[in-house]
């Protein structure tokens, strides 16, 4: 199974698009070289910097947030399954303590 899925995830990475972009970047890359082409030009690095940087923090604080959010809603469905325990163990009018035991067995999941 696992080598099916492996044999899966290779077909995926190199179907006939991906085997073009690589070859069509790595022969200019080659044409553009000193031995060949000689292109060369001088950038700033801070249209890179800002390229790179200003999504990478968006990113990070936009996974964070959603960690944040995920986190709230689980204590909150921690805290309402709680009250849900506290409920059956405390309203039970016949008093064995029935309902309770099934709650307990339900949250201790």
């Amino acid at each position: 199974d696992q080598c099916s899925t492996y044999w899966m995830g290779v077909k995926f990475a190199f179907t006939g698009h991906a085997i073009f972009m690589v070859a069509l970047t790595c022969i200019l890359t080659m044409l553009c070289s000193k031995g060949i082409l000689d292109f060369s030009f001088d950038t700033s690095i801070g249209i890179v910097a800002v390229g790179t940087v200003f999504p990478l923090v968006f990113s990070v604080q936009s996974g964070f947030a959603r960690r944040e959010r995920a986190l709230g809603a689980l204590a909150g469905l921690k805290a309402s399954s709680i009250t849900v325990y506290l409920m059956f163990k405390t309203w039970e009018k016949e008093g064995t303590g029935k309902w309770a035991e099934e709650a307990e067995k339900l949250i201790a999941r």
